[in-house]
């Protein structure tokens, strides 16, 4: 049985793969995901064109094609928008260390 992280891990990891596939079988530009955090209800966009995201212990490692992967701290995943293609984090605590 996977609990706590596992789970989010798990889920995180079948949503993009889900992203991914539905990319490749509409034919549709591979590179259109957005990550966006929520900092006290301001959302601002931290990177596009994304392809990548991993869970961390405290945060996300998120990365493009071509630059390096970008860690974010104190962060937790609130939603994925498909349709969108955005993934919205949110802030946990105060955090200038991105």
């Amino acid at each position: 049985m996977v609990s706590g992280k596992g789970k989010e891990e798990i889920f995180l990891l079948a949503a993009v793969e889900t992203v991914v596939f539905r990319i490749l079988r509409e034919g549709e530009n591979m590179c259109q995901t957005s990550v966006v955090i929520d900092r006290k209800g301001e959302q601002e966009k931290i990177m596009e064109n994304v392809t990548s995201l991993e869970m961390l212990a405290d945060g996300v490692r998120i990365a493009t094609l071509f630059e390096e992967p970008r860690e974010i701290s104190s962060v937790r995943l609130e939603k994925i928008d498909f349709m969108s293609g955005t993934v919205i984090l949110v802030e946990q605590r105060g955090n200038d260390n991105e």
